[in-house]
This record gives C-alpha cells, structure tokens and sequence, in this order.
C-alpha cells in the first residue's frame, strides 16, 4: 500500500480537542503542521476549507500518516459527510492536494475540502482554525 497522507485543518488537529482525536491518534502518526491552499471558513461547530491556488491563501493544519487499518478512513469520511465526487452534494469532498510541511517538502494528501456554498463575512482571515479558537472567537 502505498503511503496515505491526511491533511486535517480543524475538529480534526490534534489542538483543536475534537472528538475524534482518540481515533487520529490511534490510527495515524501525526507528521507535523503544513499548510495548502485554500480558504478557510467558520461553519458553526467547525471549519470548511474551500480550494483555492491564490497567492497567499493558505490553510494551516496538521499532515498525517495512516499506520492503521484502511477503514479508519472510511470512518473519517463517515465522520465528515464525505463523498468522492463534488457531483455528489456531499458536505465534504475528499480530494488529493499538494500539502506543504514546515521544513519545505511537499507530499500529495487527502484533504476534506467543504462542497456546500459559503459566506464571505464567515472567512478565517488566518486559514488557521486554532488559531481563531485560541483569540475567542469561538465556534457556535
């Protein structure tokens, strides 16, 4: 099997606290922070990354390596919604991007990139999900 990257940027990140952190840290070895590109966008109860190859718009997350079963990626995608195709009007799409670490390598990943239309006004200016926690600005 040939290696199977995860880019998460919200509910997902190891220091955003979401519920399925036990199930990331069980079957994944977190790689380090990286960024892609995209905006992101605050939907509530968490956030939606929408592709975007603009200069200067990044989503900072986490990388991921799957170490555990295939299946925990079907239960992510349970978990967001998720389809393979936008056709499908899935909440969530997962989609390979370019995925650029800390240290300046770039990997191909999976990232779940949010399918539904979006409000401007609900834009994290940062594409950084904890960050935006951390100043307050709480999800609903």
């Amino acid at each position: 099997m040939a290696d199977q990257f995860l880019f998460v940027y919200g509910t997902l990140r190891s220091d955003c606290g979401g519920a399925f952190s036990e199930v990331m840290q069980g079957q994944f070895f977190l790689v380090g922070k990286a960024t892609t590109g995209g905006r992101l966008y605050n939907l509530g109860q968490y956030p939606g990354l929408v592709l975007s190859d603009a200069n200067g718009e990044q989503v900072t997350g986490e990388l991921y390596l799957l170490t555990g079963s295939a299946s925990a990626m079907a239960l992510l995608d349970r978990y967001e919604k998720s389809a393979m195709s936008p056709a499908s009007g899935a909440e969530y799409c997962r989609d390979k991007r370019m995925v650029m670490l800390e240290d300046g390598s770039v990997v191909q990943s999976w990232v779940y990139v949010y399918n539904w239309p979006v409000a401007e006004e609900d834009r994290i200016a940062s594409g950084d999900y904890a960050q935006f926690l951390s100043a307050g600005e709480k999800a609903d």
